[in-house]
């Protein structure tokens, strides 16, 4: 079965990589793969960009996709708004 999601959640758990092995993403590092609880229940497992020293467990994230030359768009993530304002109190 299929069903739609907006993509929002909250970061459950997530980690560093502060080099990468892959030559085409070592450029990009360090990266930030969370796991992100979806709204509508699911837990999946996704990159959050622009967020190495501002993510934090329970942080806020909604979708951004991501069109890879030559190759598939990628879902990836973004801090929301609430977030980063809660973040700077």
């Amino acid at each position: 079965m299929v069903e739609k999601s907006a993509g929002k959640g909250t970061v459950y758990s997530f980690t560093v990589l502060a080099s990468v092995g892959n030559p085409a993403l070592a450029r990009e590092a360090p990266l930030v793969i969370a796991l992100i609880d979806l709204d509508e229940g699911p837990r999946v497992l996704g990159r959050i960009e622009d967020a190495v020293d501002t993510v934090r467990i329970g942080a806020r994230v909604g979708p951004t996709f991501r069109q890879l030359e030559d190759g598939p768009t990628l879902l990836h993530f973004h801090l929301t708004e609430a977030t980063e304002e809660r973040a700077s109190r």
